[in-house]
């Protein structure tokens, strides 16, 4: 695995960033504290969480998108998480288990 260093701009209030496998430039506890002043660096992926927060599904979606907006560096994100697509995918399968 390659490290990647990202850069994490102003954050939006409605939207959390959750950090695992990442270390942090600059800081001894390796605790993300200002990411917007920090050095982050992945060591691994599935190293940042983005979750928009709204009254529904598609807002909190697009709040997501906008968070990992704010995110610079070679990083890979699904599109298709919290879309009313793949939602109804799930929904679908999750019949066919129950039978």
């Amino acid at each position: 695995m390659v490290w990647e260093v990202l850069e994490i701009g102003e954050v939006p209030e409605s939207v959390e960033m959750f950090f695992s496998s990442v270390n942090v430039e600059g800081n001894s506890k390796s605790e993300i504290r200002n990411p917007k002043e920090e050095i982050i660096v992945t060591t691994s992926s599935r190293s940042i969480g983005v979750v928009g927060i709204a009254d529904s599904i598609e807002e909190a979606r697009l709040k997501a998108v906008e968070g990992v907006s704010k995110i610079s560096g070679k990083i890979f994100y699904r599109k298709d998480i919290g879309s009313s697509e793949l939602i109804g995918k799930r929904v679908e399968m999750m019949k066919k288990i129950r039978g």
